[in-house]
């Protein structure tokens, strides 16, 4: 009888795609950092909270709100609010964080690191979707709930797009 190797790369992938695809709700804070080779480093926090599909991201400019069909962009400073057909596949919203769950990727596990005092597993994902707008991705999930904790995603314009969560509800 022959046994199949057990991938622990693909294994925890896909625990942690099952931890998300089961949350209903989720909030947390979350820092980005935007890197391009010819740009100046973009750095950002905010927080979010999803439930079903909508959602409310804050950032310190501005708050974007989404019912699925509608979503709102409240600029802060200027007191305005512009309201606009909602489009899933836009750079903006809370799936954009999590492109790399949805991707068909190649999982590497790269052994354990403590990502801000908790204790995660690495992996590096290689897509093997040319349409995806990343060619890189290296994931950190948490050892005790499958959940990200960082999540860094490397474009095809060279952009590296750096995301961590903090204080995590579901």
């Amino acid at each position: 009888i022959f046994a199949t190797p057990i991938d622990p790369g693909r294994d925890l992938l896909n625990k942690s795609r099952r931890q998300i695809s089961l949350l209903q709700d989720i909030s947390s804070s979350f820092t980005y950092v935007i890197q391009h080779p010819n740009r100046q480093r973009v750095d950002r926090s905010g927080s979010f909270v999803y439930k079903q599909g909508k959602y409310v991201i804050d950032l310190p400019s501005q708050r974007l709100i989404c019912d699925q069909a509608r979503l709102w962009v409240y600029a802060k400073r200027e007191t305005t609010v512009s309201v606009q057909t909602y489009d899933p596949s836009s750079d903006v919203g809370v799936q954009r964080i999590f492109e790399v769950y949805q991707a068909n990727v190649q999982a590497v596990h790269k052994g354990s690191e403590m990502i801000g005092g908790i204790a995660c597993e690495k992996l590096i994902l290689d897509p093997t979707d040319r349409d995806k707008s990343f060619t890189k991705a290296f994931l950190w999930v948490d050892k005790r709930n499958a959940l990200p904790v960082r999540i860094v995603m490397i474009n095809r314009n060279g952009t590296t797009t750096t995301y961590t969560f903090s204080n995590m509800q579901v």
